[in-house]
């Protein structure tokens, strides 16, 4: 809502149900965390106008995705072990899987599975 208010950039958010009721706080926090991140580097390298994210329910995950318009990631900087550390040390709490798909020059898709069923949260 906040980034919405300030003009820049557009986010649309879709969401099937709220994560409270699957994940225990610490877990919620690693989640919120790891859009937080993707949102700030959209806003700093991007240039993208749109963001969506979108939170799907399976039957044993969640899906997670967030992508945007902007100007994609090179492939070099994917591949680079350092990239995305700390989202990557959180999906690692999260005992769950990143995925990254380049748009180049249309933007970029990151996809989380989070399993419903972890030991991480307290």
């Amino acid at each position: 809502e906040k980034v919405n208010a300030a003009g820049n950039i557009r986010v649309t958010f879709d969401e099937q149900e709220s994560l409270d009721k699957y994940f225990k706080y610490n877990e919620l926090f690693h989640i919120y965390r790891i859009i937080q991140e993707n949102l700030n580097n959209t806003l700093k390298y991007a240039k993208a106008t749109e963001v969506q994210l979108k939170v799907e329910l399976e039957k044993d995950r969640v899906v997670l995705f967030f992508s945007d318009n902007g100007t994609g990631i090179s492939e070099e900087l994917i591949n680079t072990p350092s990239s995305f550390l700390s989202i990557k040390r959180r999906i690692k709490v999260l005992q769950g899987e990143l995925f990254v798909y380049n748009n180049q020059p249309r933007g970029v898709t990151f996809k989380y599975h989070i399993p419903l069923a972890n030991e991480t949260g307290s």
